[in-house]
């Protein structure tokens, strides 16, 4: 299989997801289903343009540009793990330093991912008036991805929390807590 997330088949994702490795996890599988929710959203806004001569151009490419920067944060997850990983195995004095910058990382990838969703149920919302009756499930499909995704992708902050400095760790928690926030008014 190839480094990169977007370039596996659905067979090897889901072979992937269900072995015994740790990657791709949570976070990673997360951000996928938020890709998916976002390109689902570009197909209804797409359709729509086509059947009602409307120009959705502007909200369409925000969902395909969400896309691929929730499909890049599947990737910075899993390498945000490998690092985590390396970090637990170093020795001694290595290791505190390294844990903390690790898990700083790990925590603020799921973070990003969680904006992303979070402005793509935006313009989901913004754009629903514009969907055309016949892929009306679809946009509504796309919100539903977006928002349990979102959800998901924030229980991978509080998981690596514990070796941040507790200031760090409580700011972090309050922008989870913030985005979780959103995602649930917008998820509605």
């Amino acid at each position: 299989m190839a480094d990169r997330l977007g370039s596996w088949t659905v067979g090897e994702l889901l072979e992937a997801t269900s072995s015994s490795q740790p990657t791709p996890g949570g976070g990673s599988a997360s951000c996928l289903a938020g890709a998916l929710g976002a390109g689902l959203l570009a197909m209804a806004l797409r359709i729509s343009q086509k059947k009602a001569a409307r120009d959705l151009a502007r909200p369409t490419e925000a969902a395909l540009q969400l896309q691929a920067s929730l499909l890049a944060c599947a990737d910075r997850d899993r390498q945000a793990f490998s690092a985590y990983l390396a970090a637990s195995k170093l020795p001694g004095p290595e290791r505190g330093p390294a844990l903390r910058a690790a898990a700083l990382g790990a925590a603020q990838v799921p973070l990003q991912a969680a904006r992303q969703m979070t402005l793509a149920l935006w313009v989901a919302r913004q754009s629903a008036g514009l969907i055309h009756p016949a892929v009306s499930s679809d946009a509504e499909g796309a919100k539903y991805l977006l928002a349990g995704a979102g959800r998901a992708v924030l229980c991978n902050v509080e998981i690596n929390l514990g070796p941040l400095d507790q200031q760090i760790a409580a700011q972090l928690r309050s922008e989870q807590q913030r985005l979780g926030d959103l995602i649930e008014r917008l998820g509605r």
